[in-house]
Parts: C-alpha cells; sequence; structure tokens
C-alpha cells in the first residue's frame, strides 16, 4: 500500500488535509497542479484518476489484496461513477459546460442551473470500486464487444445507470447465489459476476449483499431494508432518458421535477458517503 499511501499524502498536503477531501471536485484534477493525480491515459475520467485509484487502495487493500496498480482500464478491479448525467439529461459539453439534453435539445438548461451547479457528482463519494473481467459478446451483425459489469449496468442492461436498479439487481444475485459456471456469449448481471476472476478477486470475499452493502459504505441507500428510490415512479416508467422520450410541452414540469429530485436526492447520497470515505481513511492514519 506504500505507493498509494504516499500519494494520498501528498495530495492531501496540498489542499489543507483530509477535511477538504470530502468536498473536493475531481474535476479540478485536470489542472495542471494536480498532473500527478490526474489519469494517465488521453481522456480524463475521475474515477479512474490516481487519486481515486489511491484511496481504494488505502480503503481496500486489505478486503480484495489490492494495490494501486491493479485499478484501471484492462485490470483487475476499476473504479465506476455512482450517478450519471447521462440518462436523465445528457453529458456536459466540456465547452459549453451545458448538459446536452437540458440545453440542446430541452432548452431549459437555466431553469435548473443553480441546482446542477450544487451537484456533488465529482465528489469521492460516487466513486464505487468494482471487479472490471469482462465477458465477451457477439452481436446479430457478427460484432464482438466485452462488457463488464460498469458497461453492462449503463449500455446493456436497459438500466441506463441508475444506481437504485443497479442496487436491487446486484442484491437478487446474491440472495439466489452468484453462478460458478458461465455461459459464453451471455450478457446478464449474474453471468458477468459469475466470471472466475470477478468471483474470486471480489465477489467472493463478501458473505452476502448486506456484507458488500457495508463494506462499500453503502448503507445509506437501504432504508428499513428497502433501496431508496430515486423518483416516485415504478421502475417500468423510467429509466427515463433524454435521448428516447421526446419531452412535449405537457411533460415539460415533470421532467423537470424528476430532474430536481434526482439531484437533491443523489446529492444527499453522494454526500453522506463521501464523509464516510473520510471518516475510514482518518481511522487509517490520514
Amino acid at each position: 500500500m506504500g505507493k498509494a499511501a504516499d500519494l494520498l499524502k501528498r495530495f492531501l498536503s496540498i489542499i489543507g488535509g483530509i477535511d477538504n477531501l470530502a468536498d473536493f471536485n475531481m474535476e479540478e484534477l485536470k489542472e495542471k497542479k494536480f498532473e500527478e493525480f490526474g489519469c494517465k491515459s488521453k481522456r480524463f475520467e475521475y474515477d479512474n484518476s490516481e487519486l481515486v485509484k489511491a484511496i481504494f487502495t488505502v480503503l481496500w487493500q486489505d478486503t480484495f489484496n489490492l494495490d494501486i496498480d491493479s485499478i484501471g482500464d484492462g485490470k483487475a478491479f476499476r473504479g465506476d461513477t455512482i450517478h450519471t448525467s447521462g440518462a436523465l439529461f445528457g453529458h456536459k459539453n466540456e465547452t459549453t459546460q451545458k448538459y446536452e439534453g437540458l440545453h440542446d435539445r430541452l432548452g431549459i438548461q437555466d431553469e435548473l442551473q443553480t441546482l446542477i451547479k450544487a451537484w456533488p457528482i465529482s465528489r469521492i463519494g460516487n466513486m464505487l470500486l468494482l471487479p472490471s473481467k469482462s465477458i465477451e459478446i457477439t452481436n446479430s451483425n457478427g460484432k464482438k464487444s466485452h462488457v463488464t459489469i460498469n458497461t453492462f449496468r449503463g449500455f446493456q442492461s436497459g438500466w441506463h445507470d441508475y444506481f437504485d436498479i443497479f442496487l436491487e439487481n446486484i442484491r437478487n444475485v446474491f440472495d439466489k447465489g452468484i453462478p460458478t459456471q458461465t455461459i459464453e456469449n451471455e450478457a446478464t448481471l449474474p453471468n458477468i459476476m459469475s466470471l472466475e476472476e470477478n468471483r474470486s478477486n471480489y465477489f467472493n470475499r463478501f458473505l452476502s449483499f448486506e456484507d458488500w452493502k457495508q463494506c462499500m459504505m453503502l448503507d445509506d441507500y437501504l432504508e428499513n431494508g428497502t433501496i431508496k428510490k430515486y423518483f416516485d415512479l415504478d421502475f417500468k416508467q423510467y429509466p427515463y432518458h433524454w435521448k428516447y422520450r421526446k419531452i412535449t410541452d405537457d411533460r415539460r414540469d415533470a421532467y423537470c421535477g424528476w430532474v430536481k429530485d434526482y439531484i437533491t436526492r443523489t446529492s444527499e447520497l453522494i454526500t453522506l458517503r463521501s464523509n464516510h470515505m473520510v471518516k475510514e481513511l482518518q481511522k487509517k492514519g490520514f
């Protein structure tokens, strides 16, 4: 853990100590002064930054026998962003700083700008460590692709990265038992979790969903054993996706309400988890 701990200590000395980590905006890792803690790859993804890898290593080294070099693209583990904007209101244009769904298609960015600006989406509490072994699938056109748990929850599953339904499905697999045999060319959550590397390196370290949830500091995502929902809607009525469902004038207010609810609820969860992670780091002497 030495390399990760040293890197984290250097970072904390720059930002003024551990008390400032929970509120640190990972987008700042793009700045020159944070080059050492940013991304080695050309594409910037804060969940794949050296800082996040170091934090994961310090927190979960004993659980997974981690080191910082075992996390990242093509490695045994990969960081994943828990809550994203992509489905509900689009990705942010780095040039205009506008969200493509709210601004380019719907023209309602200004109504929600203040709320979105304060959204702590790039805080440490919005980062999750997952195993990254992929299964190869071939589509009907004969094109091959590789699917990890990360990419499955975002693209193949139809869940559009909504974390509440992902948690429900993770729990279902734990409750039913993770399969020990993998079916070729089948992109399902149980099948990807069944991959030997994902089981041995990650899921077999936990006795149950409850065990995994506690380790990952996700307790606030449940209330009385029930996973909290983003919206007061049945999941069949969402995941709402701005690209695929046209916003008519009579749905505009409802849509804006969903965006506000989503940001409000996820902001609370990210903030709580950021503070939990910082407390765990403090227990480890940081």
